[in-house]
This record gives structure tokens, C-alpha cells and sequence, in this order.
């Protein structure tokens, strides 16, 4: 996932769209207009417009214009769709968001995004950071804007498959790593859709959310194991990849009942605690 801005001025046929990656650009100021065959689109300020997916001839005409661009990997975001949703996605429609409540949702999701990706210090803070800003983008693409997509069809649940059992154990023993769904499918020998399904029928569950569980046990772990005087629930939250710090305490709580603070102010492993990877913080 890449964010940056450009700055330009044009009056010519271009070529746009791309089939090797996902493509959002908006206007942060000046007139830029796209023309096709088909269809004229006006940059408005502020309103994102999905490119489209295979390369198409268009007239640009920019005046002034200061857009800013975010790409995907479209086998990423696919990756994260199968996760996230009942259906197959198949192609963005080339459009705006679907609703105000959207584009208010995008809005946040990526002035959250850039002021992570876009400060060198909290970027390079944690591969996991990463990772994670590249999800929020993916889960705001599907979220805002329409796409094809195709029905799945329900499987019956039988006795739990090896994989699924090798999976949790892979997730178990890399979770301090920048792996993906992907990577979890990859080390069990299935697709990633196979694995969604798997985690879903027999743990119900998703790799996402198998990701999370294990990092936030990690998390009490080392909140538990550190010094109240010296640690950094903030420090420690983000190395493991939780970038909203806000939402990282309504989850933990969620789970554990009680706050990350209180879990640190414990000062000590509670009987029977799993073991707890400890990291470099500052």
C-alpha cells in the first residue's frame, strides 16, 4: 500500500486504471476532469473516485490541481474481502463512495492512515504498524465503494481438518511478525480463501481475528510481566500493531474485563498465563 500526492498540469490523453493495482484518487484543490467514450468524471474536493480496473484511454484536463493517490495490491484486498464478507468480490465499480456515512468513515480512516505512513518515525516503529495501516485501507475500499461481486456457497462442518490445527500453531508461533492471511494460508498448504472457510466452520473464527486474539494475549502478557513505572501501554500496543489506541482499549476490555492500565498496574502474571514475547520498547 503506497499514499502520495501529485501536483500538476494537463490537457491531454492519458492512459488510467490499472489491472495490477488498486487505484482512489481526490482532489485537495484545483479542477481535474476525466473523459472517456463513455463517461466525463469531475473531481470534486474531497470526494474519492475508484480508477478503474483495466487500463483505459481517458482525456485529462488539470487546472491547478492537488490530488492525492492511494494504491493497493489487489490480491491483498481480495484477500481481506473473502475475509470480511459473504460474497466473492470480483471488480471496484469505477465510482464515489456509496453514502455521506462512507465517505465520512474514508475521511477518518485515512487521515489516520497518512499520519502513520506519512511520519517516518511512527512508520518504521513496527512492521506490524504497516501491515496494519494497509488492512484499514483495504476494509475502507470495501466499505465505501460498490463492487461486483458473486455468491458463495455454504459447506457442512465436519471433524476439524489438520490444517486449521497447523494453522493456529503457525499464528501461534509468528504473530510478533507482519504476516497476513496470506502468509498463514501459504504455511498450511491451502488457498486463502480455503483457510477463511476452515477457521470460520471448525473455530469460528477468522485468520484476522486469530491474529488479533493471539497479539492481544501477548499484549497482558507483557503488561502484566512490566514494570508500572517504566512501561508504556501506548509503546507496547503499537509493536504489536495496534495503531488507534482508543479502539485497542475497548477491545482489550472487551476480551479481558479490564483496562490495558489496570492490567499493568497487576504487575504480575496471573496463574496459569501464556508465555509473553517481550520487545524493545521505548
Amino acid at each position: 500500500m503506497t499514499l502520495r500526492s501529485n501536483q500538476f498540469m494537463a490537457d491531454m490523453d492519458t492512459t488510467l486504471g490499472s489491472d495490477e493495482e488498486i487505484i482512489v484518487q481526490w482532489a485537495r484543490g484545483g479542477l481535474t476532469t476525466l473523459t472517456s467514450a463513455r463517461t466525463t468524471v469531475e473531481f470534486q474536493i474531497g470526494i474519492p473516485i475508484m480508477l478503474p480496473n483495466a487500463r483505459l484511454t481517458m482525456r485529462l484536463q488539470a487546472i491547478d490541481p492537488d490530488m492525492s493517490v492511494v494504491h493497493i495490491d489487489p490480491t491483498f484486498l481480495r484477500s481481506v474481502a473473502e475475509e470480511l464478507t459473504d460474497v466473492h468480490f470480483v471488480a471496484f465499480l469505477v465510482a464515489p463512495p456509496r453514502s455521506v456515512g462512507a465517505l465520512a468513515a474514508w475521511r477518518k480512516t485515512m487521515a489516520l492512515v497518512a499520519s502513520v505512513v506519512l511520519n517516518p518515525d511512527a512508520a518504521g516503529s513496527s512492521p506490524l504498524l504497516r501491515a496494519e495501516m494497509a488492512r484499514l485501507v483495504a476494509i475502507a475500499m470495501l466499505t465505501t465503494f460498490p463492487y461486483d461481486s458473486t455468491e458463495r456457497k455454504p459447506g457442512s462442518v465436519g471433524i476439524e481438518p489438520a490444517s486449521v490445527r497447523a494453522a493456529v500453531e503457525f499464528v501461534d508461533q509468528n504473530a510478533h511478525l507482519p504476516i497476513k492471511p496470506a502468509d498463514i494460508a501459504a504455511a498450511v498448504g491451502l488457498s486463502t480463501r480455503s483457510l477463511q472457510y476452515a477457521l470460520r466452520r471448525y473455530r469460528e473464527t477468522t485468520p484476522t481475528a486469530l491474529l488479533q486474539a493471539v497479539r492481544l494475549e501477548r499484549i497482558r502478557g507483557e503488561l502484566h510481566a512490566a514494570d508500572p513505572k517504566t512501561a508504556s501501554v501506548a509503546a507496547i500496543a503499537r509493536f504489536w500493531g495496534f495503531v488507534h489506541l482508543g479502539r485497542f482499549a475497548g477491545v482489550y476490555r472487551a476480551q479481558y474485563g479490564e483496562s490495558p492500565n489496570e492490567s499493568l498496574r497487576r504487575g504480575a502474571l496471573p496463574s496459569g498465563s501464556r508465555k509473553a514475547l517481550i520487545g524493545p520498547y521505548e
